[in-house]
């Protein structure tokens, strides 16, 4: 549970249940502030990804916005794209399998659809799934039990109509002692922005509990059997985003 602020105005938070990170009511409040605060470019990633999908943001274009949290990205596409989606010449779905994010969503995006859906469930993978021009996939695979991630990456892929773009990021999964080091750097990170190592701690030990990093290499395979072109456009250490265009 959250227990106040550090000294800077940031909000010290520790899970509610110490053994699984949930993404319940405490964290959709704090999420904004937790996301570009322990997210390697999370804002600088949405920024150019958005205006990399200049030549598809056309009138009729379908957008999915997929694990879509407190709608960063959304945000970030309306306010480029403005005079489009005020007009209805854009259309914007949103998933996210968290209630209390999905209300959020509700809330502050009144004109974009919002579904509250597990993407391991029958419900998504058992069903057909419309086609978008763009899906935007960021940091969610890692939240999929790992007996499905693959299933959920295709059925996320198909959901790309040919000609159009899979934006993802994912944290990767690390090896060895370079792995190690690459983590150790990201802690940096987090403490550079305003963590404890005590925070740090008490998430990581609530991650293992629902947190499952997929290969990076793995992953590119998957992507570059499906796509024409795979371009990795930001890094740092184990976070990684990618454009992918079908």
């Amino acid at each position: 549970m959250s227990i106040g602020l550090d000294q800077d105005g940031h909000p010290v938070h520790y899970p509610e249940n110490p053994e699984r990170f949930m993404f319940d009511r405490e964290v959709s409040a704090l999420f904004s502030d937790m996301a570009k605060r322990s997210i390697p470019n999370y804002h600088e990633a949405h920024a150019s990804h958005v205006r990399m999908l200049r030549s598809w943001m056309k009138p009729g274009a379908k957008i999915l916005d997929v694990g879509a949290s407190r709608g960063a990205f959304i945000q970030t596409l309306i306010n480029e794209y403005k005079s489009l989606w005020d007009i209805g010449a854009i259309e914007i779905d949103a998933i996210d399998n968290s209630p209390d994010m999905c209300a959020y969503l509700h809330r502050d995006f009144p004109k974009v659809r919002v579904q509250c859906l597990d993407l391991s469930s029958a419900q998504f993978l058992d069903r057909p799934q419309p086609q978008y021009d763009v899906v935007c996939v960021n940091y969610c695979i890692q939240f999929v039990d790992p007996h499905f991630q693959m299933a959920v990456l295709r059925t996320l892929m198909n959901m790309v109509k040919l000609g159009g773009v899979l934006i993802f990021g994912h944290k990767a999964k690390h090896y060895g002692f370079a792995g190690d080091a690459a983590n150790e750097e990201y802690i940096r990170f987090r403490i550079n922005n305003g963590y404890t190592r005590e925070e740090i701690e008490a998430k990581t030990v609530a991650l293992r509990g629902s947190m499952w990093p997929v290969d990076h290499a793995t992953l590119m395979r998957e992507l570059k059997v499906n796509f024409s072109e795979v371009e990795e456009t930001f890094r740092f250490m184990q976070f990684v985003n990618i454009f992918c265009v079908k």
